[in-house]
């Protein structure tokens, strides 16, 4: 998989597949290609995956720490703990009452939502609240053992915790969630990300070369969104693959990679050697990395960067 800040990257990799016989391999994620990935839908149809709602919570984890870095703040940990709850709550609202969780399904359900304790006894909020509705919808669908054990905790989180925060707190962590999501609901990212799936990260395992054809300098903010939600979900899907039935190696490549780069990379990387994924993290300098990471988190993922000669040595006499 290729990241791409520049403009002429695209161009640049689509020389590299012509030029090596590769371009039959080539998928070009772009506005302008058929190809489309819905991410949540990925992960509920993924097979074997466990614990769904987890991991849409940390997709949009993993998001807000890239919206909070671009936006010159460190999320605090407790901002970051109640935009999960949040997240979590709605996700399986959603997943209970609809039996999937859609990105529109669950903003509705947060922007929804009763804003005191009153208005979530109130018959007029009941009438209107998609929040309300789907509580009432999942109440009546039946249940997993799991659900079942959680759903008293939701209810009560939508119902009686989420009322009684004050008005700031919960417009703070309502928007923390609603400017990530959004994005995704609007515009070009709504058509990539928001319909059907033909492109998905277990392809680039059996050879295809997944180019993402939206450079932050051309897309912007909207590019560097994209980009590093693909990142969190190769990653994963990269973890999860058994490389015993598929020992193809595969790459992660990033120039300029301070934009894409999260706290997540450094554990990712100490274990992707053994999912036989080699990562190649391009910048000019090490303080790029400071002015997003912090002097731990750079020393860490620069330290699983570097492959030991006597280690590469073993790994090139083992191929």
């Amino acid at each position: 998989m290729v990241l791409t800040v520049k403009p002429d990257e695209p161009a640049i990799w689509k020389r590299y597949c012509q030029r090596a016989g590769r371009l039959n391999d080539l998928i070009v994620f772009s506005p302008t290609e058929p190809w489309r990935f819905n991410p949540l839908d990925y992960q509920y149809r993924r097979a074997g995956s466990g614990h769904i709602t987890e991991n849409i919570v940390n997709l949009f984890a993993s998001l807000a720490e890239v919206v909070d870095r671009g936006a010159g703040s460190a999320a605090p940990d407790y901002w970051s703990r109640a935009m999960n709850q949040l997240t979590r709550n709605a996700t399986e609202l959603a997943a209970v009452s609809r039996g999937t969780a859609a990105l529109d399904d669950i903003y509705s359900i947060i922007v929804t939502a009763p804003q005191s304790p009153e208005e979530a006894r109130s018959d007029a909020w009941q009438r209107s609240s998609i929040c309300f509705r789907r509580i009432q919808e999942g109440e009546r669908r039946p249940k997993s053992a799991i659900q079942m054990a959680d759903w008293p905790h939701v209810v009560r989180f939508w119902l009686h915790e989420f009322p009684t925060l004050s008005s700031r707190t919960r417009s703070c962590i309502v928007s923390t969630f609603t400017t990530i999501a959004e994005t995704f609901l609007r515009g070009e990212l709504r058509r990539l990300f928001g319909g059907m799936t033909n492109v998905t990260p277990e392809d680039t395992f059996s050879g295809k070369i997944l180019l993402l054809a939206l450079p932050i300098k051309t897309f912007g903010e909207l590019g560097r969104l994209a980009q590093v939600l693909w990142k969190h979900l190769w990653q994963k899907a990269a973890e999860a693959r058994d490389v015993a039935i598929n020992p193809r190696p595969a790459f992660l490549w990033a120039d300029e990679a301070q934009h894409f780069i999260s706290r997540s990379d450094p554990l990712f990387l100490t274990t992707s050697r053994s999912a036989r994924v080699i990562t190649v993290l391009l910048t000019q300098n090490v303080p790029n990395y400071l002015s997003v990471l912090s002097r731990a988190e750079v020393d860490s993922l620069l330290g699983k960067l570097l492959v030991p000669r006597t280690e590469l040595l073993r790994l090139l006499k083992a191929e």
